[in-house]
């Protein structure tokens, strides 16, 4: 897992509706998934989850229309998350979580990191997945806010 945590806020930051992350990563295999959360992290360290979701890699452009990963090419992945209505006090951080291992099981279904129909799968790969930030790779977090 790699997190990202935030400064502390300095006022209170109302958060409301549909967060996005921009992610630029790779894989070397043609298929993973993302699984992402945000949380909340009070001053004494606790960490109360916001909102989360998830993408396989193969839908990053439709549903419809399924796309193989080139193994070891970036990507950039809009991952919408669950809308969330939340205030964060004075104090507190925002901290992303993204999941690099294609799995956040038993909660959602793995990943085997193959492109096709997983009924037709049955043997999992382990993929080595890679999380570009900086520079050319502007991973980042877009929180709807109020006020």
């Amino acid at each position: 897992m790699l997190w990202f945590t935030s400064e502390p806020v300095d006022y209170e930051l109302v958060i409301s509706g549909w967060p996005r992350l921009e992610l630029f990563a790779s894989s070397d295999y043609d298929d993973t998934d993302w699984h992402i959360k945000v949380t909340d992290v009070d001053p004494d360290g606790r960490s109360l989850r916001l909102t989360q979701s998830c993408l396989r890699a193969a839908c990053r452009n439709s549903l419809e229309d399924l796309q193989p990963l080139k193994p070891g090419e970036t990507d950039q992945f809009s991952i919408e998350l669950w809308p969330s209505h939340h205030v964060m006090k004075p104090g507190h951080a925002i901290r992303v979580t993204v999941t690099v291992t294609s799995s956040d099981f038993p909660w959602i279904v793995r990943s085997l990191n193959q492109f096709g129909p997983v009924h037709l799968q049955s043997e999992p790969k382990v993929a080595i997945n890679t999380v570009r930030f900086g520079g050319q790779f502007p991973s980042r977090l877009i929180l709807p806010t109020e006020g």
